[in-house]
């Protein structure tokens, strides 16, 4: 599931793109025409691009000069999932990625969904 790109700043979104031959362990290296468009899309559409609800609360969390790699890794993130460690460990879930696990309109782009 392809994450919305307000929840993290433009310079996380370039520095992911710009590591996609190692993207968290897996070559997801892209032609330089894909990777270009996706680019384009992350960074118009990141935190710090975009005004608007969701766009804040992630950003705010996020020091200035700090570069995010994951999306789990934002203190909002955090913040919004302090749950109990078996959670995590739980079969369906797995992983705190799997948004759609918890939020059954993730795929929508409807974080909020329960």
């Amino acid at each position: 599931m392809p994450f919305q790109p307000a929840f993290l700043p433009t310079r996380s979104w370039h520095w992911l793109i710009d590591e996609l031959a190692n993207h968290f362990g897996d070559d997801a290296s892209l032609p330089s025409e894909k990777a270009a468009a996706i680019r384009a899309y992350l960074t118009a559409n990141a935190a710090d691009a975009v005004p608007g609800k969701l766009a804040g609360k992630y950003l705010r969390r996020i020091p200035p000069g700090e570069t995010p790699q994951r999306i789990t890794g934002n203190p909002a993130f955090a913040r919004e999932h302090r749950l109990p460690e078996q959670v995590w460990k739980d079969p369906n879930i797995v992983a705190k990625s799997n948004c759609p696990a918890c939020h059954q309109r993730a795929e929508r782009r409807d974080s909020d969904g329960h």
